[in-house]
């Protein structure tokens, strides 16, 4: 959330489709709604103290000072109207829900910037990879490749390359490739985080349309050469 406030609904179930600009999240803030409520009686008023001014033919400079009272009471109606707005949270793209906060429900208090849920884009698929400096030389970008995960529940999937990196990776805080936590990448950790103990280059490969890429996966993408890969979204 971008700011505090109690869940009054959730549409965040897992799996659930949604498109660009749909309400995920709606939040309530009982002390901002009486806020408004206290500025709209005095916006009211504002504008009725201005208009009697008018109506009588005042001072110009009487009028001048009132206008600009309400005006001022108007810019504050503007923020908090722009502070309820984002109480309701809406999807910033067309996706699925991957995963949500299963604590999730009404009533519940959300601090700004708790974590409740992820989305993810499905309508593109990255392959994100690493190639030893000696394979370099053999890629070009366009060319075609397959993805093979980990496992035999996924079948291949076609690819493209699409990005390939000039300089070293000199960190790789990715769990999916680290070696010390089931990925194919030998690493050295220190203070300064995790390093690959070889030189080694990214590169990106962009799938084929219609690739099942909900959930990441590790494997090995097959162009001239291998390369150890992360798979999803």
């Amino acid at each position: 959330p971008p700011q505090a406030g109690r869940v009054a609904m959730s549409h965040l179930e897992q799996g659930r489709s949604f498109a660009e600009g749909d309400i995920l999240l709606e939040l309530e803030a009982p002390a901002l709604r009486n806020k408004m409520e206290d500025v709209t009686i005095r916006l009211k008023a504002a504008q009725w103290q201005v208009d009697h001014l008018n109506a009588r033919h005042s001072e110009w400079s009487e009028i001048r000072v009132e206008e600009a009272a309400l005006a001022a009471i108007g810019r504050e109606r503007d923020d908090l109207q722009n502070q309820l707005t984002r109480l309701e949270i809406r999807a910033p793209f067309t996706g699925i829900v991957v995963e949500r906060d299963n604590a999730l429900q009404a009533g519940r208090w959300l601090g700004a910037s708790d974590r409740v849920a992820d989305l993810a884009d499905v309508s593109q698929c990255r392959i994100v990879a690493y190639v030893a400096e000696t394979d370099l030389g053999r890629l070009d970008l366009a060319a075609a490749g397959k993805f093979y995960a980990d496992g035999l529940d996924l079948a291949p999937v076609a690819a493209t390359l699409t990005r390939i990196d000039r300089t070293s990776a000199r960190r790789l805080d990715d769990p999916y490739f680290a070696g010390d936590l089931g990925g194919a990448i030998a690493i050295r950790r220190s203070e300064a985080g995790a390093s690959p103990t070889q030189a080694i280059f990214g590169v990106r490969f962009d799938a084929k349309n219609g690739a099942d890429c909900r959930m990441r996966r590790r494997g090995t993408v097959a162009v001239t050469r291998s390369a150890n890969a992360s798979y999803g979204t």
